[in-house]
């Protein structure tokens, strides 16, 4: 009788618990939706993919089972797909699966509003799939991660998760969408090639929405690539296949830009022309700006003033008062300048307002006046993150455009003070154009350590450029450091330079070989400075000083002893006159670096200096060393009987 009984309290504790857990709102078993009956749980509606604040959203079907029992989670996202607002409640911790994955929707759906942040609903997403990853939701919690991971520009990761989702659930009806996800996620690493592969082959499966998504992304590729035309010839593709896709006024208006940025400008006009009335504003401004483009002022001016009847937002009716003040100001800067930092005053908020001061500082720019556009970019940067944003994007441009103007008047004194009034700004920001026409500058009134600095700087900045690795050695060379300017020299040679800058190159290696004493090295790199065809014709003027040519010598005579290479200061024929030879090789020789006193000059001689041992005892017939004539060593005379005593003793 006691097993029995110890059986049955066994079974009412079973039964306790599960009621309990019940009563909680979480599911008894993790994954199993069907409350613990151990039967399959029923299949979910097809996810349909949509746009929420202009995020692509998959709305979880909040009416299956695997939801049912979610509490406030499920409350919550269904509160917010009817209002199209976030539900002014809050939220308690998350425990179950189902309440796991609609936290990281809720989430997502704060972050697509500006009310949270992406990083948030990754992390979610993140925690969702590790604790419940059999969950019957679990594909579309993998596809809502990459997205969140798209938009925050994480390639790797969210390529990881699509192919997470193709690999778990290859049937699943976000398969092709991931795939799509994969593409993009190469487009953002820049691996063009593969992200094309991936393109097509869903371009060739898709039909119906999925391939007006694939055309879509044939569009960001293309745009991606830099090429206007086929950024065109896309987006023609994306309207023959999908219509209903200039409905969305974004899509009409950057097809236009990219028609007109293709130089088709009439095709432009007409896409916008044909927005369906009343039309949106944002399509009037840039009818506007196109027309402006164009010269058609008066039409320019009419489709602003078309803005300024509808009704917009604050930002699209400040930037048509802002064009209008431009056209009243044409050929006027500082009118213009005035009327900007006029609608700056009148701005709503501060973003408005910081947007006017960029573009007033833009304006006295063109003009010239470079200092007070800097200063209207300090004033925009005091107005919160956005004004930052607004000068940090525009000062390093108004910086660049000031060094090119100095840079054509040929002033490398105000190049050089624009320099250090702004060091840290171009240290942090400038171009690679902008920062080699500072070191030039810098370069030409001897400034090279601090030319050398800026361009490490640039270097580490950007993608390796060969230009600034070659002025880079050209001015660690000229600052003294021979070692640094030959190893850079050295590996620069070992890659692929364009043909322009290879003898710049070979000039920066061969006269820091010069100035360490190897000789065969600067002279086998000095070739290759030389001009080709003079190369050809004559291959020993290279080196023609360094080492001329034995003269013929008598029948029978032996050859003589191997030359050899002695330090002799001040000596030579490099000490007294200009060595023949190339024109290269004479300007290498005038401007390599020399190293610290006392000089010591290469000299190659064959003659015997006061410091040098005995010459050798030769086999020469009597007739050449008692002719009496003077031969000439190195630019040495010898007479004839000092010959004849050397070989007596």
């Amino acid at each position: 009788m006691r097993r029995v009984y110890g059986v049955g309290w066994c079974w009412l504790a079973v039964v306790v618990a599960a009621l309990t857990g019940t009563a909680r709102g979480e599911d008894p078993l993790p994954g199993d939706a069907s409350g613990g009956r151990g039967e399959p749980p029923p299949p979910l509606a097809a996810p349909e993919l949509t746009r929420v604040n202009g995020a692509p959203f998959v709305w979880p079907a909040l009416d299956a089972a695997p939801y049912a029992d979610a509490g406030p989670f499920r409350e919550a996202v269904t509160a917010w797909r009817e209002q199209g607002a976030r539900p002014a409640r809050s939220l308690p911790p998350a425990n179950s699966p189902a309440a796991l994955y609609l936290a990281a929707d809720f989430a997502y759906l704060a972050a697509a509003a500006g009310a949270g942040d992406y990083l948030a609903a990754v992390t979610r997403y993140e925690r969702a799939l590790r604790e419940a990853p059999d969950f019957p939701d679990a594909a579309r919690g993998r596809f809502m991660l990459g997205q969140a991971n798209l938009l925050l520009g994480f390639g790797p990761e969210a390529g990881a998760a699509f192919t997470d989702l193709v690999r778990h659930d290859p049937q699943s009806p976000l398969a092709g969408d991931a795939r799509l996800g994969q593409a993009a996620a190469l487009r953002l690493r820049r691996r063009p090639t593969e992200a094309r592969r991936l393109l097509d082959a869903v371009l060739a499966e898709a039909s119906g929405a999925l391939l007006c998504r694939a055309r879509g992304e044939e569009v960001a590729e293309a745009r991606a690539a830099g090429s206007p035309a086929e950024a065109a010839r896309a987006y023609r593709r994306l309207v023959a296949a999908c219509p209903a896709a200039l409905q969305d006024p974004v899509t009409r208006a950057d097809y236009a830009e990219a028609l007109a940025a293709a130089g088709d400008r009439d095709a432009a006009q007409a896409v916008l022309a044909a927005a369906p009335p009343p039309g949106d504003p944002r399509l009037d401004l840039l009818a506007g700006r196109l027309a402006a483009d164009a010269g058609d002022v008066e039409g320019a001016r009419t489709a602003y003033e078309r803005v300024l009847g509808k009704r917009a937002s604050d930002a699209v009716v400040s930037e048509a008062k802002m064009r209008l003040a431009l056209l009243d100001a044409a050929g006027d800067p500082a009118r213009a300048t005035a009327a900007l930092l006029g609608l700056a005053g009148e701005a709503q908020t501060p973003a408005l307002r910081a947007a006017l001061l960029g573009t007033a500082a833009d304006t006295a720019a063109r003009a010239g006046r470079f200092e007070e556009a800097l200063g209207l970019l300090e004033r925009a940067a005091t107005l919160g993150p956005e004004g930052a944003a607004q000068a940090d994007g525009r000062r390093a441009e108004i910086l660049g455009r000031w060094v090119a103007a100095l840079g054509g008047a040929d002033d490398a004194a105000g190049v050089a003070a624009v320099y250090a009034a702004y060091a840290t700004d171009i240290d942090a920001a400038a171009a690679p154009e902008d920062a080699l026409a500072i070191a030039r500058a810098l370069g030409r009134l001897g400034l090279h350590p601090s030319a050398v600095r800026l361009l490490e700087l640039a270097r580490e900045r950007s993608a390796s450029r060969p230009e600034v690795e070659v002025a880079l050695a050209e001015e660690t060379l000229a600052a003294g450091d021979v070692a640094a300017a030959r190893t850079v020299a050295r590996r620069l040679l070992a890659g692929r330079l364009p043909a322009e800058l290879l003898p710049r190159a070979r000039a920066v290696a061969a006269r820091a070989a010069l100035a360490t004493g190897d000789v065969a090295a600067a002279a086998e790199l000095a070739s290759g400075t030389m001009d080709a065809g003079l190369e050809a014709k004559h291959p020993r003027a290279c080196c023609s000083w360094w080492a001329p040519p034995p003269r013929p010598r008598a029948s029978g005579m032996p050859p003589p002893k191997p030359t050899t290479a002695r330090w002799a200061p001040g000596t030579g024929r490099s000490a007294s006159r200009r060595p023949p030879g190339s024109p290269a090789w004479r300007s290498l020789a005038a401007t390599a670096p020399r190293p610290a006193a006392p000089s010591r000059v290469p000299v190659i001689s064959r003659m015997r200096s006061s410091a040098a041992p005995p010459a050798p005892r030769t086999e020469a017939s009597p007739c050449h060393e008692h002719d009496g004539r003077p031969h000439r060593a190195g630019g040495a005379a010898w007479p004839g009987a000092r010959l004849r005593r050397l070989h007596r003793r």
